[in-house]
């Protein structure tokens, strides 16, 4: 179980639920979501965007389409739920209190969203937790903090800007692979080092996986993300966290 950190470096949970595409979809579903989750959520943002469809096998030229993605607000700001067509996302940003409090919320938002999309087949279940990693440090080196970073050979510069690295990991019983990526971010304040640890658990085969599954997967994922993220850092970077353990 993960240690309570006195600050802790969480910045966004997200679990986002995708049905399948070639199930109908009413454009109604958005706005009596917003309807159900009153009076917990009272702000709404419409945003456009583009979504890109291409064909594995390559024998149909990619389709571009323009999307509508509504986003609805808690009061404070720190829980969103964004709804699109076929998927929904539950996030909190920081301060992320605990999974027992998170989890809960996460269900009842799918719970409605069942009821009034009619529960579909889903295509894509997914939690992903984005950590940011801050030492107070202009430089640093990685294998001093994490167990995961890029390897530079001993032949090539040791110094290097930006990076992005990252690996899919297998889990059986439930099957589920969790991608674990490091990225360098900028920092917002001199002198300090920034680093960004996100860690995405989904579903291997969707078909696995029903609505009345959801609070039992959702807890394995939960597990298997603590276990890399703990077996990830190291003491330097459990002291950065200040543990009260």
């Amino acid at each position: 179980m993960l240690p309570k950190f006195a600050k802790p470096p969480l910045v966004e949970a997200a679990c986002e639920l995708r049905l399948h595409s070639n199930n109908a979809w009413d454009l109604t579903i958005p706005g009596r979501l917003f309807e159900k989750l009153q009076p917990d959520y009272s702000e709404r943002r419409q945003l456009l965007g583009v979504e890109l469809e291409v064909d594995a096998k390559g024998q149909k030229p990619p389709d571009y389409r323009q999307i509508e993605n509504l986003h609805f607000l808690s009061k404070d700001g720190k829980n969103i739920v964004q709804v699109r067509e076929h998927a929904i996302a539950v996030s909190r940003l920081a301060p992320y209190e605990s999974w027992e409090r998170y989890k809960p919320h996460v269900m009842d938002v799918f719970k409605k969203f069942e009821g009034i999309s009619g529960g579909s087949a889903i295509a894509r279940l997914g939690l992903k937790y984005v950590n940011r990693i801050v030492v107070p440090q202009a430089e640093i080196r990685l294998e001093e903090f994490l167990d995961f970073y890029p390897f530079v050979g001993s032949r090539l510069p040791q110094q290097h800007g930006p990076f992005l690295v990252g690996v899919i990991f297998p889990f059986e019983g439930p099957s589920g692979l969790l991608k674990t990526e490091l990225t360098s971010a900028n920092p917002d304040a001199p002198g300090t080092y920034h680093i960004l640890l996100t860690l995405d658990y989904f579903t291997e085969d969707p078909a696995q996986t029903t609505f009345e599954g959801i609070s039992v997967w959702l807890d394995f994922a939960h597990e298997r993300i603590e276990q890399v993220f703990i077996n990830v850092i190291k003491d330097r970077t459990r002291q950065l966290f200040e543990s009260r353990d």
